[in-house]
């Protein structure tokens, strides 16, 4: 054996892959300091109700935050030396019902622009694993908008024929 073959080789130079896709889970602290980027985002894509309005309403959403009720999550596509953000979601484990089942509630979804289609899946992918990992049974979400309801129904296999019922007391 010589010292040349104890010199380790130069390893090839990489070429940059592909963008890499991501829905990432923040954490309480990092949603507390970048909390006014996200605040007018999630206001406007909270369902429709008065209550957003008042100005304690979203102080309530970063409590509920800040003590792991809700999570926020952000989807990304990172380059090299880049990340860009699309927009992100805000969840909720719900239950155990009386039934015992517990689910994961989209609270609100923010999307900035149309993702791409593979942002999308990995999107979807990375909820239902967080959901089976805190073992809920299914997802749930309410929205009117006809671009999403077409995206879940046709795109992504779920139902839309439930819709969320709202009455004035």
């Amino acid at each position: 054996m010589t010292t040349e073959d104890l010199t380790p080789e130069t390893p090839p130079a990489v070429s940059p892959g592909p963008p890499k896709f991501a829905l990432e889970k923040l954490s309480p602290e990092q949603v507390n300091i970048m909390w006014p980027a996200f605040q007018s985002a999630i206001k406007a894509s909270l369902p429709p109700t008065e209550v957003t309005d008042d100005p304690a309403a979203m102080n309530n959403v970063l409590a509920a935050v800040m003590k792991g009720e809700l999570q926020v999550w952000i989807a990304t596509k990172r380059g090299e030396d880049s990340c860009y953000v699309y927009g992100g979601a805000v969840t909720q484990i719900t239950g155990p019902s009386v039934t015992g089942v517990k689910n994961l509630w989209l609270y609100s979804l923010f999307i900035h622009e149309l993702p791409p289609a593979p942002l999308v899946g990995v999107i979807v992918e990375a909820l239902r694993e967080y959901a089976r990992a805190n073992a809920c049974k299914r997802m749930f979400g309410a929205s009117n908008n006809e671009v999403i309801l077409k995206l879940v129904v046709k795109h992504l296999g779920g139902n839309a024929d439930y819709r969320l019922i709202e009455m004035e007391v």
